[in-house]
């Protein structure tokens, strides 16, 4: 059996590792390379935004348990100090303009907290 195929979608022969799976096929290979099937999953999500909501919501309310345990977990592994996620949400809740007021009125304590979030960020 040959190790590569062709996809009709750029043209070209890949190596098998290069198709996704698809039992359906005689060489039990997808049609089209990975790039290509991403490429155009990614212009249809472009052009349906709504289904691929909606395909979102779905999943998620068929796995409403699944995704909060993973959350859980994700946040055990990955704590944070109370002061990182403290300033953390001051500089997400502040927009351009209200950061740079910040700097303007105390650009000592500003330059101070991204220097924390820096570090924090570096751990």
């Amino acid at each position: 059996m040959s190790d590569e195929k062709h996809c009709p979608r750029c043209c070209t022969f890949k190596a098998l590792e290069d198709f996704g799976n698809n039992k359906n096929t005689n060489d039990g290979k997808a049609r089209y390379c990975k790039p290509c099937k991403r490429e155009y999953y990614n212009e249809w999500a472009e052009a349906n935004p709504e289904k691929v909501r909606e395909k979102s919501r779905r999943y998620d309310n068929a796995n409403l348990d699944k995704i909060r345990e993973y959350q859980r977990k994700y946040r055990e592994s990955n704590k944070q100090p109370s002061s990182y996620i403290r300033a953390r949400r001051v500089l997400d809740r502040a927009t351009k303009n209200q950061q740079s007021l910040l700097k303007a009125l105390d650009p000592e304590k500003m330059a101070e907290l991204k220097r924390k979030l820096e570090q924090m960020n570096q751990r």
